[in-house]
């Protein structure tokens, strides 16, 4: 085949995937072929959901949410990103959850309930619950353990946005890295938009992993406003990248997915506020911190001598070291993610005997209601 062929092959290979409604690369590589494509379409669109949800914001309001989740067995068992399922919340306050299956005049809407997360894998899974008298036969994707090494071809299937009907779309890119701490990952060159959750290809159309994100620290430079200043520290700052997880990583939980309910970390402290700059001045500490209003007697906090009106300094590895306005919501959201049962260490300044103090706690599962926590 010479160039001019070779040429006229891909403009034409572009003008039945932009038909199909897939979005073709300008750099797509020669090796993977139209077959292929056509072939991962098909298999991803129809082995692919929406998932539809809300929460209950401030006076009742509704807050929507959509996401996206591969089938990976045939009756609706579907593993999708852990990010759309915060350890924060539990799973019952995601309601009205349904299931989209299908596309355009197809498409028919199933109710789901979520089955289980698995915080080391970064997923969660969820099933359709429809009526057991009519099972559901779904299409899914077969998962495939292999080993990929920088510069392999990677598609990643996604979807576009709800304002064009949730359309589907590949994205054609390369292994930028493979990651092998905390555990084997690999970064893609490219980062598209609703692309969490869903089936990752090589060149030859085998399904090898899940687009999911992966977060974690470091220390570097914090910009903040102190006193009306606009000052920098060193911090921990968050780093977020979208990676491949590969299939060996969760494909046992597909045989045995997790189970139970999202918990959420509880120490029984409340009344929570950020340490004005002028009594830590006055207390001649250094850094920020969380000023605790009062202590729920029999709570973990009140076990391990917290006491009202300590200052948290340090929770477990969160040093608290945030502008006024962040620190408190930073102390509860590290209080809420921490392991339930799991002991940590609290620094504390204690103004009553002017010293730091370093105490031992263990969260236990948050109460779901006012008469639990008083229980």
């Amino acid at each position: 085949m010479n160039s001019q062929q070779k040429l006229h092959l891909h403009q034409l290979l572009g003008a039945v995937l932009f038909a199909a409604g897939v979005a073709l690369a300008p750099a797509t590589r020669a090796e993977v072929g139209a077959h292929a494509l056509e072939q991962m379409y098909k298999q991803a669109s129809d082995a692919t959901v929406i998932l539809q949800f809300y929460f209950e914001g401030e006076e009742g309001r509704h807050i929507e949410r959509d996401a996206m989740a591969t089938i990976v067995n045939d009756s609706g068992l579907a593993i999708t990103s852990i990010d759309y399922f915060p350890a924060n919340t539990r799973f019952e306050d995601f309601k009205g959850l349904v299931m989209l299956i299908g596309n355009g005049a197809n498409r028919k809407q199933v109710p789901a309930e979520i089955v289980g997360r698995d915080d080391d894998r970064k997923v969660a899974f969820l099933r359709p619950t429809a009526d057991k008298n009519q099972p559901l036969k779904l299409d899914y994707i077969h998962f495939t353990p292999t080993e990929l090494k920088v510069g392999d071809e990677l598609i990643v299937f996604g979807e576009i946005d709800k304002a064009f009907d949730y359309l589907r779309n590949l994205n054609v890119g390369r292994v930028s890295a493979v990651l092998e701490k905390p555990t084997k990952m690999y970064c893609p060159t490219l980062n598209a938009r609703g692309v969490l959750g869903t089936p990752v290809f090589d060149a030859t159309g085998q399904a090898i992993g899940l687009a999911v994100n992966y977060s974690t620290t470091r220390r570097g430079l914090v910009r903040e406003i102190v006193d009306n200043r606009r000052v920098e520290r060193e911090g921990d700052v968050t780093v977020t990248l979208p990676v491949v997880l590969p299939t060996e990583r969760f494909a046992v939980l597909i045989a045995k997915p997790p189970t139970g309910g999202n918990q959420i970390a509880w120490l029984g402290i409340t009344a929570l506020q950020p340490l004005p700059a002028d009594l830590a001045r006055h207390y001649n500490v250094s850094q920020c911190g969380v000023v605790i209003g009062q202590v729920v007697k029999d709570g973990p906090a009140g076990k391990a001598g917290l006491q009202a009106e300590d200052i948290v300094l340090k929770y477990g590895e969160t040093e608290l070291t945030q502008a006024e306005e962040k620190v408190v919501e930073i102390l509860s959201q590290a209080i809420q993610q921490s392991a339930v049962g799991k002991p940590l260490n609290v620094v504390i300044w204690r103004p009553s005997t002017k010293s730091q103090i370093i105490l031992s706690m263990v969260p236990v599962a948050s109460p779901k209601t006012a008469a639990e926590a008083e229980q």
